[in-house]
């Protein structure tokens, strides 16, 4: 799943999470019965060493770039 994830990008949400085991083939490579929950992928990605960030504007508080 982590190899997964680094594929994706630098930016990655727990729906990415949620979206790859929905396919019938990854859960079972994985052993899982059925797809996962959001709640339990942000668990995961906190397990991984994934934190929440929000990107900022590219504006300096005077205005310039």
């Amino acid at each position: 799943i982590k190899t997964y994830l680094q594929s994706l990008g630098k930016y990655i949400r727990a729906e990415d999470i949620v979206d790859y085991l929905k396919d019938a083939k990854i859960q079972k490579r994985h052993g899982f019965l059925k797809p996962i929950s959001l709640a339990t992928a942000n668990c995961w990605m906190k397990k991984l060493g994934y934190c929440w960030k929000t990107e900022g504007k590219g504006m300096y508080s005077d205005g310039h770039e």
